[in-house]
């Protein structure tokens, strides 16, 4: 169970520790990620929207199944750890 909720999950980007508030870079070793090319498809959108260049710092793809007893609790994000710029987007949400 995650902070917000039980899900099935993946990450991209930097590496958040909500508890001591910091951010760091991936580390392969870990097997920790970078962002994918494959998401730059999207940039232009965010940055029309935005009115101006911006690139994401993590990424996050989450599958919630009802039926596994999964759920999107209650949360906020820590605007000290996201930045000035929190972008959602939201595919098959039911």
């Amino acid at each position: 169970r995650g902070f917000n909720g039980r899900s099935y999950g993946k990450s991209w980007g930097v590496v958040t520790d909500l508890k001591r508030r910091t951010v760091s870079a991936p580390r392969r070793a870990r097997g920790e990620r970078i962002i994918p090319a494959a998401f730059d498809f999207l940039l232009p959108r965010f940055e029309a929207a935005l009115g101006r260049r911006w690139r994401p710092n993590e990424c996050n793809a989450n599958r919630y199944a009802p039926e596994e007893g999964h759920d999107l609790g209650a949360h906020f994000d820590d605007r000290h750890l996201s930045g000035d710029v929190l972008c959602n987007l939201s595919l098959n949400a039911t």
